[in-house]
């Protein structure tokens, strides 16, 4: 079955984050190097969520890295001069 158009159009911005942040050589898609680097800042960007060091995210801790992304988009959003959704 395939994705549904919204879902396709997330995962494609996210690609394009992606390659735009990691692909340092430009060639459209990430080589080994540019892979770990990747691997590194999430590693990076779940170990402050990881309150109790096993490695993973539990229900918990995935619920606070996500209340502070939407609060980051949010700050972002109201810096920019752009509306801002209610929360849900």
């Amino acid at each position: 079955m395939p994705a549904a158009p919204d879902t396709a159009a997330r995962k494609a911005k996210i690609r394009e984050h992606v390659l735009r942040k990691y692909d340092v050589n430009g060639d459209g898609k990430l080589d080994a190097t540019e892979r770990a680097a990747m691997q590194r800042d999430r590693a990076e960007r779940l170990k402050q969520y990881d309150t109790n060091g096993d490695g993973k995210l539990d229900p918990m801790e995935r619920a606070k890295m996500r209340a502070d992304r939407k609060a980051q988009k949010r700050a972002a959003r109201a810096a920019a001069g752009a509306p801002i959704a209610p929360v849900k």
